[in-house]
Parts: C-alpha cells; sequence; structure tokens
C-alpha cells in the first residue's frame, strides 16, 4: 500500500511497510512519478498475461473475478 499525502510543502509518499514518508516534492514531480508506475505496471501486466499464455478475454475474466473478490471500493 502506498499512500501520497498532500502537504503545505508538496506531496509526500508513504508505505505501510517503511515508517515516515519521502521529502514533499512538487505536483509536476508527483505526477510524473505515478504516470510512471502505472506504465510500468501496465507493462509489467501484459508480460505476465503472456506468459501465461491468456487470451484477451481470459485475462478481462481473470481480472473480473479479482476485482470482484475484492468488493467494491469507497
Amino acid at each position: 500500500m502506498v499512500s501520497a499525502t498532500r502537504t503545505p510543502d508538496g506531496w509526500a509518499w508513504g508505505s505501510c511497510l517503511v515508517a515516515g514518508a519521502t521529502t514533499p516534492v512538487p505536483w509536476t514531480t508527483a505526477r510524473r512519478v505515478v504516470d510512471t508506475f502505472v506504465a510500468e505496471a501496465r507493462a509489467v501486466t501484459v508480460r505476465m498475461v503472456v506468459d501465461a499464455g491468456w487470451t484477451p478475454e481470459e485475462a478481462r475474466a481473470a481480472s473480473a473475478r479479482v476485482l470482484g473478490a475484492m468488493g467494491p471500493s469507497d
């Protein structure tokens, strides 16, 4: 779990696995970090689906099962 907190000095990042948070950064830096993370997560997911030999339909069905098991979000 990762958290992003807006502070008077910018955006600070934290984790449930590590105490504390990063030094605050401006929004443009925070946005670049988030965009990079999302792009890498997508690439890893695609590689996993390809390596598993799933069709796009099978991948969507698996995602739906996992997301459905998580329940509604708040």
